[in-house]
C-alpha cells in the first residue's frame, strides 16, 4: 500500500468518524426532546410531534466539517 493510499484511507476513516459522531449527537438530542415531550405533555397530539422529531433524527445530515469528506 502506497503512502498516498494510506493517507487517503486515514482521511476517509477520520471523515467517517466525524460523521458518525455528528449523527450520534443528533440522535441523542432527538431522544432527549422526545423524552421531555412524552414526560410532560398530556396532549394526545404530542405523538405526532414525537413522530416528526423521530423521522427528522433518522434522516442523514451533513457532517459538521464537509471539507473532510472529500
Amino acid at each position: 500500500m502506497s503512502n498516498e493510499t494510506h493517507h487517503h484511507l486515514t482521511r476517509h476513516a477520520l471523515a467517517m468518524r466525524v460523521h458518525l459522531q455528528h449523527e450520534n449527537e443528533r440522535m441523542r438530542e432527538a431522544l432527549h426532546v422526545i423524552e421531555d415531550i412524552a414526560a410532560t405533555s398530556p396532549d394526545p397530539k404530542s405523538m405526532r410531534t414525537i413522530a416528526q422529531i423521530a423521522r427528522s433524527a433518522l434522516a442523514p445530515s451533513q457532517p459538521p466539517h464537509p471539507e473532510m469528506t472529500r
